[in-house]
């Protein structure tokens, strides 16, 4: 996926090496240390944390030209944030995690992480074939291909403990309910909207993610041009310009729907949240500069999506705080 315009954001180690913040890692670390107390399936959580954080670090770093953050002055930042969603003892497993990982360059392939265990534990035949087990499979759950020793070293000791005691961890409540009070679905909103924007979500040109008030209040919609082309009857190949009248109609269809967000906001007890912030994501940006617009080369594709994304946002009342492209 191509972020478009924004800045990179670098996180500086104890040990001297940096490397450029990334939403799509932090939402995969996000998403390991939730396993315990939110449903594997259920994505949205961890992408909204995320996506929370990001919003946090560009808002902050906005006059800077190279931005810069410690690494550990992140990872308290995303403490607080998931101990404020409601997710104390997440935030604490997010924090032991990164301590564990922080300043270890040692890494352990997960091929070698039985022989590991076996040297450095008091354990052997089916016990550590068990204890074995549990860490491949907790490091593949989290899409680790590696480990540093501290952690795989916790991770036995701990799955020893639970072992020998016969313990069972508990499943976490989060300090809010996560129900409809706090979350604003796709059908909140199409039911305050005209016919014609209604329209828009039937033919797949538009979609929405449902929004969830507590942890990140904003509105992810979704632009779908394959389906706007086919909606308007153009015919390949296309211009820029073929689509422009197409595109106007959208955004203030897109306009229509960031109103309707707002009234709902304010419904909700959300008035700080008005108006809404948008993300907005061009679907099939990379697809759709291939079969419409025959842009045969990768970077010309990419080229030709990120100005499709920007020529759509420039048309829209409200200013999108992150524009992305597939």
């Amino acid at each position: 996926m191509i972020r478009i315009g924004e800045k990179t954001i670098l996180l500086l180690f104890p040990d001297g090496r940096s490397m450029p913040f990334d939403p799509a890692v932090l939402q995969e670390r996000l998403a390991a240390a939730l396993a315990d107390y939110v449903d594997p399936k259920d994505r949205a959580v961890a992408r909204d944390l995320a996506s929370a954080v990001e919003m946090a670090l560009l808002s902050r770093f906005r006059q800077e030209e190279t931005p810069c953050i410690n690494a550990e002055t992140l990872d308290e930042m995303i403490c607080r944030i998931l101990a404020g969603a409601g997710f104390k003892s997440a935030a604490d497993a997010f924090l032991r995690d990164s301590l564990l990982n922080g300043n270890d360059l040692a890494r352990i392939p997960r091929a070698r992480i039985r022989t590991f265990l076996e040297e450095n534990l008091t354990l052997a035949g089916e016990a550590l074939e068990r204890i074995v087990e549990k860490v491949e499979h907790t490091m593949q759950s989290i899409g680790a291909d590696d480990s540093s020793p501290a952690l795989a070293l916790e991770l036995a000791k701990h799955f020893l403990a639970l072992s020998a005691k016969g313990i069972t961890l508990p499943v976490e409540t989060p300090d809010f309910t996560p129900d409809r009070a706090f979350t604003v679905l796709p059908e909140d909103l199409l039911e305050k909207l005209s016919p014609e924007a209604k329209n828009c979500f039937e033919k797949r040109i538009l979609k929405i993610q449902p929004v969830n008030l507590k942890i990140f209040p904003a509105l992810r919609i979704s632009l779908r041009l394959s389906g706007l082309a086919a909606e308007e009857g153009l015919c390949p190949p296309l211009t820029e310009m073929a689509l422009q009248v197409g595109m106007l109609r959208i955004a203030r269809i897109v306009d229509e729907i960031c109103l309707a967000a707002d009234e709902i906001f304010r419904a909700r007890g959300c008035e700080k949240e008005v108006p809404a912030k948008v993300l907005l994501h061009l679907a099939d940006g990379s697809i759709f500069t291939h079969d419409w617009m025959d842009c045969t080369n990768p970077k010309a594709q990419e080229k030709c999506a990120v100005s499709l994304c920007r020529m759509f946002a420039s048309e829209m009342t409200r200013v999108p705080v992150k524009l992305t492209c597939n």
